[in-house]
């Protein structure tokens, strides 16, 4: 899904239209004379970088660490059943964001009004409240009415405050005004609670609904940060019920890709539960993480040009450059990261979760 992630956001940084380059605020032509250049704010770029990248890897670290601790706690059966109701909440929160961030953070990037972004969010927060009523009720319809995933109805019961929580997040500020490094601080803070805490409160099979909580449950804090924030400054503008078909028929496009995105990477895992047991879902839940951590580095790198990008489609030379940037700089991390993980899967997986995983260096 990342390599996805990537060529849906380089669409939309594509799609935006270019319009005569003009001084701005943020990114400038130094001046007219032969090799004068382009003038970006290198500062704000790399810092970003820096607490994106450190953010990014606490984000991917701290879960191995937390799953090393979980897998000896709760043994395999606790932690399968806790990775698949986690996962069964997982698998339908792209249909509460439904590519309205991408589509919120063009649109906030256009006007900086207060009054227009007040606006903004009282449509952003409304149709994604929609979408999270919508979502409760079919997976409250499927998770009691299939015999096989009524176990984990109490589990997907409390979680599902996440699909809530997550509609009224407001990160799409964030990329428009290129605030990620605070975004990313938020996300670091989050993280060293919550694996602070389940090293201390996770401590044998019974804790499995307790420590879904403190891994995946703490994924709420953020978005509540942002809309706190966003809330603050710009206040909400409820819309008309008119004004809200508009807006979804905007982010269709973009909805249906991250939502079969997010699809294509989750899938597995219902494969595998259906058709083996909890038990084996634990062993592959544990090899399937690490994957996921070190494929998404590249989310990195795109979140925070997409976001530069933004701030600078009102210069196509600056654009262009940015654009050139990202693509060099994912080639220089994908590359090695690509080649050398075949010579250290057994030996990855036995260092960060443990010597049962060795085995499964192949997934």
């Amino acid at each position: 899904s990342a390599p996805a992630d990537a060529l849906l956001r380089l669409s939309m940084a594509l799609s935006v239209r270019t319009r005569r380059a003009r001084n701005v605020s943020l990114y400038r032509r130094r001046d007219s004379r032969p090799g004068g250049g382009i003038v970006v704010n290198a500062k704000r770029l790399a810092v970003t970088l820096f607490f994106t990248a450190i953010s990014e890897t606490i984000n991917k670290l701290f879960p191995l660490l937390i799953i090393r601790h979980a897998h000896q706690a709760l043994g395999l059966e606790a932690f399968g059943y806790a990775a698949y109701g986690i996962y069964l909440v997982d698998i339908a929160l792209p249909l509460v964001g439904f590519g309205y961030l991408l589509k919120g953070s063009l649109r906030a990037s256009d006007k900086a009004s207060p009054s227009h972004r007040g606006e903004l969010i009282g449509k952003f927060v409304a149709i994604r409240l929609l979408h999270a009523a919508a979502v409760s009720i079919v997976a409250a319809t499927i998770v009691l009415a299939h015999p096989q995933l009524q176990p984990y109805a109490p589990l997907v019961g409390i979680l599902s405050f996440v699909w809530f929580v997550n509609a009224i997040e407001l990160s799409f500020l964030y990329y428009a005004e290129q605030r990620l490094a605070q975004l990313s601080y938020y996300n670091i803070v989050v993280k060293a609670v919550s694996l602070s805490a389940v090293l201390v409160f996770v401590q044998d099979p019974d804790d499995k609904i307790l420590y879904a909580l403190l891994t995946y449950g703490t994924n709420a804090i953020v978005p509540l940060l942002t809309f706190v924030s966003g809330f603050r400054r710009f206040g909400l503008s409820l819309p008309k019920g008119s004004e809200l078909w508009p807006f979804f028929v905007a982010a269709l496009p973009y909805g249906i890709a991250v939502f079969l995105s997010g699809w294509y990477d989750r899938m597995d895992m219902f494969l595998v539960e259906n058709q083996l047991s909890a038990e084996t879902l634990g062993l592959y839940a544990g090899a399937t993480k690490v994957y996921q951590s070190l494929l998404p580095l590249m989310f990195v790198l795109n979140s925070v040009f997409f976001s530069e990008i933004l701030g600078a489609k009102n210069n196509l030379a600056a654009f262009q450059k940015l654009l050139r940037m990202s693509f060099q700089a994912n080639f220089l991390v994908v590359l090695p990261m690509a080649a050398g993980v075949w010579f250290v899967d057994s030996h990855l997986l036995a260092l960060l979760i443990g010597k049962t995983f060795a085995t499964l260096g192949p997934v």
